[in-house]
């Protein structure tokens, strides 16, 4: 049972602020939170990536460190139009693109509240891949998977952050990797 009279946490104030968006409660780390549900006109107001480019339309901020989205890949894509003909595959670099996307979204959403230590630093700044380490393809994602993506982030020192990332198809691992995220 959660003890109404605590005092007010980030976490708090991070459910308070979630406002017009749509709403799920979820218990984390003992607190009452509601994981936001961020469409794609919000995901615009918080990553530069347009169309085509913009790989996610849905994503759910489960924690102030975790993200998770879903992409059901239908064969129309504009990425599997020569990758590869009679046998098409998500490219690896969109995959690690997608998860990027998902970390910058979770970033950015943090970085949005004034609470955010980091909230003046960030401000005006892009967020890019610095680095990836331990990038695994482990099975092919194809037309027709239903693909999940997780995102935890690691470490957060302002200007770069570093996260643990993977995609599933079901069960299966599709990917995994590590990445760093800068800002510029």
């Amino acid at each position: 049972m959660i003890d109404e009279n605590l005092p007010l946490t980030k976490i708090q104030r991070f459910e308070e602020r979630a406002g017009s968006v749509k709403t799920h409660t979820a218990l984390y780390k003992g607190i009452l939170m509601k994981k936001v549900v961020l469409n794609i006109d919000e995901i615009n107001n918080l990553i530069p990536h347009r169309e085509p480019m913009l790989l996610l339309n849905q994503v759910t901020i489960v924690s102030l460190t975790e993200a998770e989205s879903v992409y059901s890949v239908s064969g129309d894509e504009f990425f599997l139009k020569g990758h590869y003909p009679g046998n098409p595959i998500v490219p690896g670099n969109i995959l690690s693109e997608m998860l990027a996307q998902l970390g910058a979204v979770l970033i950015c959403f943090n970085s949005n509240m004034p609470e955010c230590i980091y909230h003046n630093l960030r401000k005006g700044k892009t967020p890019v891949i610095a680095r990836l380490n331990d990038v695994r393809f482990q099975s092919p994602v194809k037309p027709g998977d239903h693909i999940k993506l997780h995102i935890t982030i690691t470490k957060d020192t302002g200007l770069v952050a570093a996260a643990e990332a993977i995609i599933t198809i079901g069960e299966t691992i599709a990917v995994s990797e590590e990445m760093t995220v800068a800002f510029i």
